[in-house]
């Protein structure tokens, strides 16, 4: 990780003490591209808070996948089976 400091905000003299945030480059980094939850949960939790995050991940899409074969075998029963195929049974 790197460790050198970016100061952000407006400031004649850097140095004085008068710096709205410093960033470190990793985090900034992070934050351009949206991976703050993972550099997070690596910091505090180690290689696990890595593990951690993409199962989450994992869990989420399996979730999205599940509700969208329900929603898709619903259709094919009620509207298609049901109608269609053997309609007053």
């Amino acid at each position: 990780m790197l460790t050198q400091t970016i100061p952000v905000g407006e400031s004649e003299d850097v140095n004085s003490g008068s710096v709205l945030h410093v960033l470190t480059v990793a985090f900034c980094l992070a934050a351009c591209l949206g991976l703050v939850t993972p550099l997070i949960a690596e910091t505090v939790l180690g290689s696990a808070g890595g593990i951690l995050v993409l199962t989450m991940g994992a869990m989420a899409l399996m979730s999205t996948g599940s509700g969208e074969v329900m929603a898709m075998s619903s259709i094919i029963v009620y509207d298609i089976y049901q109608t269609y195929i053997r309609p007053f049974r």
